[in-house]
């Protein structure tokens, strides 16, 4: 929890411009709920939205947002952050996928907060500023967002981020107008993810699973993902289990290919069947949520020969026990329930 805490060059609580406003916004009051709020409500209505208001300078870190009293949504929630963690409250950064018109691509990222507070946990508030349409708001354990995901293509990003993604910092630093910035809103590459490229890890007749923990909720489902640049399938399935599992393998053949309307995300799922080469399994990283923390909290093993075995599944969505019955009867298993 220390690096929710920690300041940094963009977080820069420790400029004496923002500990004098931290200290102002906490006088007198201990419950850290209430300076959260009080914090937010701050930022949210008295720095300026630099592309709503068309202001110079582009700024970035706090002590900036603060002096210059303006900031793109992703300079906001570095204030915010600053004025939080001098408060000893800890809080991160969160980013969406938007349109940018709310209709229809380009798309870009929109940056807010997380806090996490004693009686809610994990809060995300959005301190981008108000106007005609948005109206975030601090109503835990509702969430009040200035945006909200309505577009095929807009997500939420997973994960709470202690540092600023290194695309929003490039963006934020490299343009010095606010029209230079609006130009260039970063985004996150998405190519070639309408399929997911996942992999079927066999050894000794059990078959490997992620257990993944996102907003309190534990499901299981095959290491895979989307595709980046120019690879291959092949080389994505290699890509994706070496990230989330710290294992080599080789890819052996194509297993399954199906249509998967109940996946938000994905259209289609390419599932390979994988064979390990070196490594010793354990749980692995998300690289699209930076140095957030990894939501894949756990590997396990389950035995093809016996489904009644899978009680640890739990809660996972249905889809993940018809899956593993899917793959246990491509690879000559015994059918049945």
């Amino acid at each position: 929890m220390d690096k929710y805490l920690r300041p940094t060059d963009v977080i820069d609580y420790n400029h004496p411009e923002v500990q004098d406003l931290a200290r102002t916004l906490g006088d007198g009051i201990s419950n850290q709920t209430a300076i959260a709020k009080r914090c937010f409500e701050w930022v949210r209505d008295e720095i300026k939205h630099s592309g709503d208001f068309k202001m110079n300078p582009t700024t970035c870190a706090a002590s900036e947002v603060l002096r210059h009293k303006t900031g793109w949504c992703f300079a906001k929630s570095h204030l915010l952050a600053a004025l939080l963690r001098a408060n000893r409250i800890p809080a991160g950064l969160c980013y969406q996928r938007l349109t940018r018109n709310g209709k229809t691509p380009p798309f870009t990222l929109h940056g807010l907060n997380a806090v996490l507070l004693p009686e809610f946990g994990w809060y995300r508030i959005d301190p981008r500023g108000n106007r005609s349409g948005v109206d975030a708001q601090f109503d835990p354990p509702n969430e009040k967002l200035a945006w909200h995901i309505a577009v095929k293509g807009e997500r939420d990003l997973r994960g709470v981020w202690a540092a600023p993604l290194s695309s929003v910092i490039a963006v934020l630093k490299n343009y010095d107008t606010w029209e230079g910035v609006r130009d260039h809103l970063p985004d996150l590459p998405f190519h070639g993810r309408d399929i997911r490229y996942q992999a079927v890890i066999l050894k000794n007749h059990h078959v490997l699973l992620l257990k993944i923990e996102e907003e309190g909720k534990a499901v299981w489902i095959i290491p895979g993902g989307g595709r980046e640049g120019s690879e291959s399938e092949e080389e994505c399935v290699i890509r994706e289990v070496w990230e989330e599992t710290h294992l080599h393998v080789e890819v052996e053949r194509l297993i399954l290919d199906e249509k998967v309307p109940q996946d938000p995300f994905y259209e289609r799922h390419k599932t390979y069947l994988c064979q390990i080469i070196k490594g010793m399994a354990r749980p692995g990283i998300e690289p699209e949520v930076g140095n957030a923390e990894s939501p894949i909290k756990d590997i396990g093993w389950f035995d093809l020969r016996a489904v009644d075995s899978w009680d640890a599944l739990g809660t996972s969505p249905p889809f993940a026990f018809s899956l593993l019955k899917r793959i246990r009867g491509k690879l000559g298993y015994a059918r049945g329930t």
